[in-house]
Formats: structure tokens, sequence, C-alpha cells
């Protein structure tokens, strides 16, 4: 099989050009429909599979117990910083896909407060399959490995990666996050009722 080569073609030619692959189709076998439909399928398939990856709708959902006397600027610190951890699976949701601004759905609450100890449920659900999932591993190595294990997972984002948000404890509550610069990321409650915070990025140390 010859490789097609740099002539300019006649204007008969137009469809193989817009055509792109699909001209090998027409030179492996000129009369041959199979042929075509199977190099076809090869070329669509990888980008269908990718899209359904990045668009599969999926929840994370997560508990966990603070000493009753924190305070309110320590739960403060923590939504900080949990939107922080966000901001982080954002940026990477954004370097494998041509994403850069959708909508997700987060509860915060404390749904108990026992034995000298408040718990905290969080749950993410979104559209967009490496957002909740790089998140989830975040928010494990934060929680289940050592403190050496996160700064080293961690230290490829910004260090003053600025992030202005909005939120709202309460269920399944509607955000929309932006990036509107390298190293700059708006989330918006679409709650009427919520507070809005502006910072970067600090490190906190759970009671």
């Amino acid at each position: 099989m010859s490789e097609p080569n740099d002539t300019t073609p006649s204007s008969g030619d137009t469809n193989q050009i817009n055509m792109g692959a699909g001209v090998h189709a027409q030179q492996v076998a000129a009369g041959s429909h199979i042929t075509q439909v199977y190099i076809a399928q090869q070329i669509v398939a990888p980008f269908r599979e990718a899209n359904q990856q990045i668009s599969k709708i999926m929840g994370f959902a997560r508990e966990f117990e603070l000493p009753n006397h924190t305070s309110e600027e320590s739960l403060k610190a923590i939504t900080r910083q949990l939107h922080s951890l966000l901001g982080y699976a954002f940026l990477d949701t954004c370097e494998v896909s041509p994403l850069q601004d959708f909508v997700y759905l987060l509860s915060l609450n404390r749904i108990s407060e026992k034995d000298g100890s408040i718990t905290l449920q969080l749950e993410l659900v979104c559209h967009i399959t490496p957002f909740v999932t790089v998140f989830d591993e975040i928010l494990s190595t934060l929680f289940d490995k050592s403190d050496q294990e996160f700064l080293v997972r961690t230290s490829k984002y910004p260090s003053d990666l600025n992030i202005k948000f909005s939120y709202v404890w309460a269920t399944n509550v509607p955000y929309r996050i932006t990036r509107i610069g390298p190293k700059s990321i708006r989330v918006d409650c679409l709650d009427s009722n919520h507070f809005t915070v502006k910072f970067p990025y600090k490190p906190v140390t759970y009671l």
C-alpha cells in the first residue's frame, strides 16, 4: 500500500481531505465497505470511550469525626481546605479534558454530636468522572496516610493557588466551578444562602 503523497488534490478529491483518516480506508480497499467501516470504528471508538468515562455520573461520600470543642473558626478552616482539595481535583480534570467550567452537587453536614465528638458528612456528586475520583483519592490520602505522603501527593499543585468560593452547610447544594486563570479558580454556590471566601491555600491542622 502506498502512502498518500503531498501533491495538491484536484477539486474532485475534496471529500477525501475532509474525511482525514478515511483516506486510508479508501486506499486499503477501494471497493471494500467492510474495511472502511472497521477503520472508522477503530478511529471513533477510543474517542467515544474517553467521553463516556469523563461524562459518567459518580458519587463519593465520607464521614469523619472532630473533637466536640471544635470552634467555628476551625470548621471554616476545614471548609477552606476541603475546597482547596476540590480545586486540586479540578486542576487535574482540566489537564485530562477540555472542561474548564462545570457544575456539581456537594453535601456538607454536621450530622451528629455525641461522645465528645462531632461527625461531619461530606458527599460529592458530579457527571465528570475524574473530578470525583481525584478528589476521593486526595481526601483519602489526607485522612488515611501520613502527612508526608499527603505533601508528596499535593506537591505538584501551585502553592499560590487562589480560590474564591461560596458555600453553605446543607445537603445536595449545587455549585459551579470555573477556571478563571492558570492559578485561579472560582466556585459559585448556586444556593441563595451562602458564605463567600477568597484565599490562597494555607494548610490547616485537624484537631
